[in-house]
């Protein structure tokens, strides 16, 4: 997504004329990974890439590969880099996949908020919290810290 993201953006830039096949597409592409991002993806991934870094010896999650060993590195590099990814895609599109037009026809259409970073910063501590504490001993401490962030994002 990062190199179709470049080469779209440079098409748009360069191209003054009529669109291309590729750039349309590219756009469209771009925009419906924008919408899931948004919506309903960035959870799983990011469980995906928080259990790969997270681990612990005899857990479930890493029960064919050791810790901190061999191909462990490789799953770690990998998990990184998709985080990184994930997290600049996700700040991005929440930023900028924005209508602000209260008569659009688009359902997310609404006016510009902290909101949308609210659930950001929930999405991202949800699957954390969840790999971490997945025997749910510190829900408390969970509720208190959702709570925090909750408030100091509307200040």
């Amino acid at each position: 997504m990062l190199i179709l993201t470049v080469i779209t953006a440079y098409k748009t830039i360069k191209s003054q004329r009529k669109s291309s096949t590729f750039l349309t597409y590219g756009i469209k592409l771009l925009s419906t990974y924008g919408l899931l991002l948004n919506t309903i993806t960035t959870i799983p991934f990011f469980n995906i890439f928080i259990s790969t870094l997270y681990c612990k010896d005899g857990d479930l999650i890493h029960q064919n590969i050791l810790c901190y060993d061999g191909m462990y590195f490789l799953h770690m590099v990998i998990a990184i880099f998709g985080s990184i990814f994930l997290i600049f895609f996700a700040i991005l599109f929440t930023i900028l996949y924005i209508d602000l037009n209260p008569n659009s026809t688009i359902p997310f259409a609404a006016p510009q908020s902290k909101t949308n970073l609210i659930r950001l910063v929930i999405k991202f501590f949800l699957p954390l919290y969840v790999t971490v504490d997945y025997g749910g001993n510190l829900i408390k401490e969970f509720i208190a810290i959702i709570t925090i962030i909750y408030l100091f994002m509307l200040i």
